[in-house]
């Protein structure tokens, strides 16, 4: 496999190359220094993975990121940075990154995140349209909400729904979902604990949280417990259509 790893750092990207072919199984990797270096190359190769830093000379890296995505490269982006707040991680996955994770890291953390984006990027392909999604809230006038706006405005043919964490697990087990869709405060079983023991199983199903948690560290726990998105309710109909897109097809 070979990775994009982008960074003004010296260090870094030896840093992350270690990781990468001792933990990933990587045999090649190409280093960029700006975010317009990785426009170009990524243009030009073929990636299975690229990591990229925000805050560097020329292009930040959410830029270059958001270039990338509108040149319909799909490979998979996770954001390296220190770049912590709320606004900015919700900003990066707006913008295509399929993970994210802060300086200073663990190399152990970083390996998890790569192998998990591999495994979410593989298993996932590449969606036309969402057959089947799995809407979990404890409200079922929030359920009705979410499956109209599936139906009506992303392209899905069938919703199932669970009202609480525990049915939400059981029934992302035995089923093939394209998407799932859950709320973070339910009966029996939080939403954030639901995607930690879907992704400890290794399932690479999407997953959005739609909640009304705005707390930043709820937000950044979201994302590494494993979630593809966060939407904060209420919300826009245009914002819910454009993550769920995003979400299936990246």
């Amino acid at each position: 496999m070979k990775a994009l790893v982008v960074d003004d750092s010296a260090v870094v990207p030896r840093v992350i190359w270690g990781i990468l072919q001792h933990d990933c199984g990587f045999n090649d990797h190409v280093e960029a220094e700006d975010g317009v270096q990785a426009i170009e190359i990524a243009g030009k190769q073929e990636f299975d993975l690229i990591l990229l830093d925000w805050n560097m000379p020329r292009l930040f890296g959410i830029d270059a990121l958001r270039e990338i995505r509108s040149l319909g490269i799909k490979t998979p982006v996770i954001m390296v940075t220190s770049e912590k707040e709320r606004e900015r991680v919700v900003q990066a996955f707006d913008a295509g990154a399929n993970d994210y994770i802060v300086k200073p890291f663990g190399s152990s953390l970083l390996a998890k995140k790569i192998q998990h984006v591999l495994m979410r990027a593989r298993d996932r392909g590449n969606l036309l349209e969402a057959g089947k999604v799995l809407v979990a809230d404890d409200s079922g006038v929030m359920r009705k909400l979410l499956a109209g706006l599936l139906k009506d405005r992303c392209s899905v043919k069938e919703v199932e729904e669970a009202s609480d964490g525990a049915a939400a697990l059981e029934a992302a087990i035995a089923n093939d979902y394209d998407l799932i869709l859950l709320d973070w405060n339910m009966p029996k079983m939080n939403g954030i604990d639901v995607v930690r023991a879907l992704r400890d199983r290794e399932v690479a199903t999407a997953i959005i949280m739609v909640t009304s948690e705005t707390d930043e560290s709820n937000v950044i726990q979201a994302f590494d417990a494993g979630a593809d998105n966060y939407i904060t309710k209420p919300f826009e109909p245009s914002t819910f259509s454009q993550k769920i897109r995003q979400a299936l097809y990246l």
